[in-house]
């Protein structure tokens, strides 16, 4: 039985160059939407959007030829696993230019905040299994011990 072929087939053009015909017709077809969608785009939009810097575009910007030294060395370290873009702000040294340029551009947002990370609570001891709670860690003025009332009634 001989495959149905649509009824736009020429039954004495050679299924080869048919097959390539369809595939440089669904091309032709690809590039007229690419047009359209083209044409309807608003570029004055996509002007004014800003960017996320994400750790996926530090990664393209420290690999894009014009980039400072400090931000390559800075990628060689994420990739070894030594650090995360987010704390480049922190770890690197010298800082790389790049990061003030981004910071201080309208026409990117950096996610990542300029704060420094807290230290940890020098006060605080670790129990030997993990979140257990025991006497040690129950305080020792009476007033913090829980009471019968509910701490809305007074």
């Amino acid at each position: 039985m001989r495959p149905q072929r649509g009824r736009d087939h020429e039954p004495d053009l050679d299924p080869t160059v048919e097959a390539l015909v369809r595939d440089l017709m669904g091309a032709v077809d690809d590039l007229r939407t690419a047009r359209i969608q083209l044409d309807n785009l608003d570029v004055a939009e996509i002007l004014h959007e800003r960017t996320v810097v994400t750790e996926d575009f530090m990664s393209a910007l420290a690999d894009a030829e014009g980039a400072s030294p400090a931000l390559r060395e800075y990628a060689a370290r994420v990739r070894a696993g030594e650090c995360r873009w987010p704390d480049i702000e922190y770890l690197a040294r010298p800082i790389p230019p790049e990061v003030g340029d981004l910071e201080a551009s309208p026409n990117y947002i950096w996610p990542w905040s300029h704060t420094t990370p807290a230290p940890p609570d020098p006060t605080s001891r670790p129990t030997p299994g993990g979140n257990v709670v025991g006497p040690s860690d129950w305080p020792d003025d009476l007033d913090e011990y829980p009471t019968e009332k509910p701490w809305w009634i007074t």
